[in-house]
């Protein structure tokens, strides 16, 4: 499970594959890692994507909702990412239309240095913690049981209450 060619795929792999819980895969030959996420605030999928140049390395990482939005939520839950984004300091919530797939999105680029285990820390649980607050309110505003600023309300609080 390494690219020879991708420091970066590689620092992403050692930091990775010590740790059980997260069932680290390689994406066919890609320098990227399936991941599985269990923790306090739910269960999903992430992705950990390397990218390196001549000129930068960056490190791309995905926690994916564990569900699809619903047709007739979607301007609803992209309403809320939106007002949300507006109020997060590092990385972003993604809707994608076409597959109805929500996205927590964080990521870290260097142009001199290496990507090493300190800064991949810092984007993972960033992601993780972004995602573990928002996704009861992902699920609220899908399921219809909040409107887009009712959530963004309730978001405004270290651990908000969904239900």
């Amino acid at each position: 499970m390494t690219n020879k060619e991708n420091r970066t795929f590689e620092e992403i792999v050692n930091f990775f594959v010590p740790e059980e819980d997260w069932n680290p895969s390689q994406v066919e030959d890609k320098p990227i890692l399936n991941l599985d996420y269990d923790g306090r605030d739910g269960q999903w999928k992430c992705l950990a994507i390397a990218e390196e140049t001549i000129s930068f390395k960056k490190m791309i990482f995905y926690s994916i909702a564990p569900f699809y939005i619903q047709q007739n939520r979607q301007q609803d839950v992209a309403e809320f990412l939106h007002r949300i984004n507006c109020s997060i300091d590092v990385g972003n919530f993604e809707l994608n239309f076409d597959t109805k797939e929500v996205r927590c999105r964080t990521s870290v680029e260097v142009i001199k240095d290496s990507i090493n285990s300190n800064l991949i820390y810092c984007v993972v649980e960033n992601n993780i913690d972004m995602m573990g607050k928002y996704l009861g309110g992902i699920i609220a505003v899908n399921e219809g049981r909040l409107l887009p600023e009712e959530a963004e309300e309730r978001g405004r609080v270290e651990y908000p209450n969904w239900e």
